[in-house]
This record gives C-alpha cells, sequence and structure tokens, in this order.
C-alpha cells in the first residue's frame, strides 16, 4: 500500500513540511513545496512508473543536495579556518608593523633630540669662539700632554705666532715668559696651579717675550679643564697685556711723589727766598758802604755771589714745584731753540760739537721762552758732562701727530699736532735702574760738587705744565737721547715786546709791605739809595697794620708794593681791600711761590705787576718805575 505521503503525490496533493523535515532534507520549506509542486503539476501528465522514478530521481536529487551542504558546510569551516588564521597572522603582521613604527618614531625622536643638542652644541660653540676672539685677553687651552689645542686672536697678536702655528706645540715653545721681579724663565706658566689641579691660580705678573722678541707685561691667571668624572683633560691659560697700566700706575705714583715733594719744596723755597733777601740785601746794603779794590768788598762779592746762586736754586726749586706757569705765550720755539743753542754754543767746550736740525713748520706753542731756555740749557749740559765734554751732542725739532703707538707712550697727551724736541748725545748712557729715577727731584750720578739733582726734575715739571710729556731712552755705551712732545698752539706768535723805559725821577711815596722785619728794613734803606732819595719808603710788617695805614690817608701814597704769603691777611685778600678805598691805587704783589697766584687772576684783583722773589733792588727799583710810568 502506498505511504501517505505518495498518495498524497499521485492524488496531487503534497503537505507542507514542517521546519523539522526541512532541516532533515537539508532544503527550505519554500524550496521543497515549491519542488513538490512542481512534481505534482507534471505527476498528472505521467504514469505511475515514471512518476515513482522521477520520486526516486528526486530522492536522489535531495540527497545529492544533502552531500553537497554537508561539502559546503566542510569548505565553510575550511574558509573559517584560514580566515581565523589569516586573521591571527594579520594581527601578528599589525603587531609587528605597529612595533616597527613605534621603534622608527623612538629613533626619529631620538634623531631629532640629537640633531637639537648637536644644533644647540654648536650655538654654544660659535658663541665661545665669538666671546674668546672679542675679549681683550689672550687665552691658550693645552692637552693633557700641555700641547697647544686652542688660541684665540688677542694670544696671536701677543705671542706672535699663528694657530695654525701653534696647534700641537708644547706651551713654553710659543709663551716665553720671565718672571716680573726676577730674569728668571718660567717653563711652566702654570706652575702654581694646587696639586689636585682643579683650583685657579691665582694672578701673576711675568714680561711675555713674543715672537719678534718684543716684551710685554702681562697679568697671567690659568686653571685645569676637569671633566665631570674629575678627569683633567689639560690646562686653560688667561692672559692680559698691562703694559699701558704699568705705565699708566707708574706715571701716577711719580705724579703723587711730584706733587708731595712739591708743596714741600714750595714752602721750603719761599721761606729760603726770605733768608736769602735779607742776605742779598744787606750785602748790597753793605758794598754801597764799601769802597772797591778791597778785601771788604770781595768777600761781600762772594756773600752776593752766593746768594745769587742760592736764588737760583730756590728758583729751580719752586719751578720743579709749580704746574701752572706765569708767562706763557704764543711764540715760535723754533727760533727760540737756535737763540738757547747760541748761548749754550758759548758755555760748552769747542771739544762738544752742536748739530741742530730746526726744520718744523708751523712751530708756534704756548710756552715761556725762558723756561724753554731752561730745558734746553739742562739737558745740553747733561749731555756735554756725560760725554766727558767730548762728542756729538744733536738738537732736532720735528713735527709729529700723536697716534695709538704714541699713545701707548704718552698717555697724558690729548690727540693733536706736537712738536718734538730731540736731544742726543753720544755719552756713556745709563741703565734701566738710573733711566726709572733719572726724574727724581735730588737723584743725581755725579759728584756733590757737579750738581744737586734738580735739573731733569725741574725739565719734566716745565714740560708737564706746558701739557707736554717727555721721556728718556738709553743704553750703557750707548748715549742718551731725551724727546719732549709740546703741543702746537694755534694763532700767530706774540712780537718781541721792547722793555719800558724809565719814569722821569721825581718824589713819590711807597707803602712797603713784608711780614718779615729784616726785609722791611734793607729794602727801605736800598730802595732809597737806588732810586737817589726821589721816593720815600713807608714799610709795615704786618698786612692789618698797612691797612689801617693806608686806610688813614689814601691819597698820600702813589704805590703799594706787598708780600703775597703774610698772616691774618695775603697779599692778594690786601691788594682787594686797598682798591675797594682807593681804585686807582697801583699795586705790586712779590711772591716766590708761582703756584700762589697767576697773571690771570692777579689782573682780576687789580694788581699790576707780580715781582719774583727774592726781592733785589734793582730788579724792583726798575718794576716800580715802569708801573709808575704806565700811571702818568
Amino acid at each position: 500500500m502506498p505511504r501517505p505521503w505518495r498518495r498524497a503525490c499521485i492524488d496531487s496533493r503534497f503537505p507542507d513540511t514542517s521546519t523539522r523535515n526541512g532541516r532533515t532534507l537539508g532544503v527550505l520549506n519554500a524550496s521543497v513545496i515549491g519542488k513538490y509542486e512542481e512534481k505534482r503539476l507534471m505527476a498528472e501528465k505521467l504514469s505511475y512508473e515514471e512518476l515513482e522514478q522521477r520520486i526516486r530521481e528526486f530522492g536522489d536529487e535531495i540527497t545529492h543536495y544533502k552531500k553537497a551542504e554537508e561539502a559546503l558546510k566542510e569548505s565553510k569551516a575550511k574558509l573559517e579556518g584560514r580566515l581565523e588564521a589569516s586573521r591571527a597572522e594579520l594581527s601578528a603582521i599589525n603587531t609587528s608593523l605597529q612595533n616597527e613604527i613605534s621603534g622608527r618614531q623612538r629613533a626619529e625622536n631620538a634623531l631629532l633630540k640629537y640633531m637639537r643638542v648637536e644644533e644647540q652644541m654648536a650655538r654654544h660653540e660659535n658663541l665661545l669662539r665669538a666671546v674668546l676672539h672679542s675679549i681683550e685677553d689672550g687665552v691658550i687651552a693645552t692637552n693633557a700632554e700641555g700641547r697647544v689645542s686652542l688660541i684665540n686672536e688677542n694670544a696671536e697678536r701677543l705671542t706672535g705666532w699663528t694657530r695654525a702655528e701653534a696647534f700641537n706645540k708644547p706651551l713654553h715653545e710659543i709663551f716665553h715668559v720671565v718672571a716680573a721681579r726676577t730674569p728668571e724663565f718660567l717653563e711652566d706658566p702654570l706652575q702654581n696651579t694646587d696639586a689636585d689641579r682643579k683650583h685657579l691660580t691665582q694672578r701673576t705678573e711675568a714680561v711675555l717675550s713674543s715672537r719678534d722678541e718684543t716684551e710685554r707685561i702681562i697679568a697671567t691667571t690659568g686653571v685645569p679643564i676637569v671633566t665631570r668624572q674629575g678627569e683633567t683633560i689639560g690646562d686653560l691659560l688667561v692672559f692680559r697685556d698691562i703694559s699701558q697700566e704699568r705705565t699708566i700706575g707708574t706715571q701716577l705714583i711719580n705724579a703723587q711723589k711730584r706733587e708731595a715733594i712739591g708743596t714741600l719744596a714750595s714752602g721750603i723755597a719761599h721761606d729760603i727766598n726770605n733768608v736769602l733777601a735779607a742776605v742779598v740785601g744787606f750785602t748790597e746794603l753793605a758794598m754801597l758802604d764799601t769802597e772797591k779794590e778791597t778785601q771788604l768788598r770781595a768777600n761781600l762779592e762772594e756773600v752776593l755771589t752766593a746768594g745769587f746762586r742760592g736764588r737760583d736754586l730756590a728758583k729751580r726749586i719752586l719751578a720743579f714745584a709749580s704746574e701752572r706757569q706765569q708767562d706763557k705765550k704764543l711764540l715760535r720755539i723754533g727760533p727760540t731753540i737756535r737763540e738757547a743753542l747760541g748761548l749754550i754754543r758759548g758755555i760748552l767746550p769747542a771739544t762738544v760739537e752742536i748739530r741742530q736740525t730746526i726744520d718744523a713748520e708751523p712751530d708756534v706753542v704756548l710756552a715761556d721762552p725762558n723756561q724753554i731756555h731752561q730745558v734746553l740749557t739742562n739737558l745740553c749740559t747733561n749731555a756735554a758732562q756725560a760725554m766727558k765734554n767730548r762728542g756729538r751732542l744733536t738738537v732736532c725739532l720735528t713735527r709729529v701727530d700723536t697716534g695709538s703707538e704714541a699713545r701707548v707712550r704718552h698717555p697724558e697727551l690729548r690727540p693733536g699736532p706736537y712738536l718734538k724736541l730731540t736731544v742726543s748725545d753720544t755719552g756713556h748712557g745709563m741703565g734701566r735702574e738710573v733711566m726709572e729715577r733719572i726724574f727724581d727731584p735730588f737723584f743725581t750720578t755725579k759728584d756733590p760738587a757737579e750738581g744737586s739733582g734738580m735739573g731733569l726734575a725741574v725739565v719734566r715739571g716745565i714740560v708737564t705744565s706746558h701739557e707736554g710729556s717727555v721721556t728718556v731712552s738709553s743704553e750703557p755705551g750707548k748715549g742718551t737721547t731725551f724727546q719732549i712732545l709740546l703741543p702746537v698752539a694755534e694763532g700767530e706768535a706774540e712780537p718781541a715786546q721792547k722793555s719800558a723805559e724809565s719814569a722821569p725821577a721825581r718824589r713819590r711815596h711807597v707803602l712797603f709791605v713784608d711780614d718779615e722785619p729784616s726785609i722791611v728794613k734793607f729794602a727801605k734803606m736800598l730802595l732809597e739809595r737806588e732810586l737817589e732819595g726821589d721816593y720815600e719808603i713807608t714799610g709795615c710788617t704786618s698786612s692789618v697794620d698797612a691797612l689801617e695805614t693806608f686806610r688813614a690817608r689814601p691819597q698820600e701814597f702813589d704805590l703799594v708794593v706787598t708780600d703775597m704769603t703774610m698772616p691774618n691777611m695775603t697779599g692778594e685778600d690786601l691788594a682787594i681791600e686797598l682798591l675797594r678805598i682807593r681804585k686807582d691805587i697801583p699795586i705790586i704783589l712779590c711772591t716766590g711761590d708761582s703756584e700762589a697766584i697767576d697773571p690771570e687772576r692777579a689782573r682780576m684783583a687789580g694788581i699790576r705787576e707780580i715781582h719774583k722773589k727774592p726781592v733785589l733792588a734793582k730788579d724792583l727799583s726798575t718794576t716800580i718805575m715802569k708801573v709808575l710810568n704806565e700811571e702818568r
């Protein structure tokens, strides 16, 4: 009997396939229903055998589909396995790529950091190089073996060695120094470094001899180059040229010393002038009462000569002490030098040859001609003595400009044109020790009878007061050369002044004021004799008393002669008070100190003339007549 489902097929009816049957057959419900629906339609036209055959074929087909489905599942499982393996492989590859990318990023970051560090080091190196080559100090670095590894531009200039020449040479081959105080060669400039070689050496002074044998005074310091691990890998030497500082320091010390000595000398010279005034004055007074051609007259003449020598010594002391000159004027120094050499020619023996080259144009300076004479006389006399009165004396005058090289030797000079006066001799010369003291007051290498040691001190004092400079160069056995620089002045030289004519003699009344009674006494006696009784002299030993005397009868006096340095009231103050009482009273001021008052200040105070002490009757009488002659 046919099965129900088969009958259904024959009857053209096919029950709905359940889901479970669908899963059993391996096909979907819709698919199965569709298939059987198609068979049903076909079964209506087919026979039973054909239909049964078709059902068997259909069963085989279903079996085939089932196998195909299982194969498909197997393939799917394999594909899913492969896919999972590919996923794992891709994940591993991705992880590797991520690690590689991270590594490359770290490498790039490290490279960028290195490049930044290298760039920063390059900037620091450039900065260090700029600092080393811009500072005024010389810098030399050495390695652990003491060989030069670095040298800056100033070190090249001071040593005379270039970087290429100095590189890898031992330090002592390019850095030749001797101790400043002893001529001992210093093989190791860093020999004062501490034993552990980790601390800065103390500043030391030495004399550096460069490659061209130029000597400079230098200050050196050094420090070892130590790594963070404490290893010493070299040394750093720093040095500076202090030659100009030493020159300026020496000049400052000498200036202070001269100022102190000058202050002392000025006071001493003032007292000496007062003493000499009395000695010379009373000697002149005694000579007026003494017959000529007598031994007493000869003795008095010796006393007078000694007084004059003392007066000249006091003048030299005051010239040394003075920084301000009172008789400066515009003059041509060339003719003044020729005139002085003509006078000196008569003083020096014929065995001394004098050569002169005076060709500077223009040669106008602001100077005191008498002091220019004195400078030349002192220098030429010293030169003749150094040559033992036998040799060649050369005097030259040239025009120069104070460039940078001259400013190093003469830092006190202002820039501009100068006249250089050179005085050279062929004498025995001198060593460094003597040259260092040659301008000191009272220093001399001569016998006491040959000189007082003030000549060159006076020369320096005069030159300095003329805003100039004087230097000396000499070597034993090679002669000596003095060079004087005087600033060129603008303008034309003043014409020579004619001497004043004497005033006609008539009786005049003079008020003479000095705090030394002896000077008042002899001045009164000498002036009355010198002026042949045409003058009446009233003497006062107190400036206060003189003021009261003048106040009581101001119209009786034709002239007042007063000392400068007096107690209670100076001569300048007295002159001011006298002029308040009577504006037209002529006043002559006597002083032995050229610094006490200058001509400009004297004119402002109303003083007509300044008379240098010690007072000599003839000179003072000439000055008195000159002033009174101008009043007419």
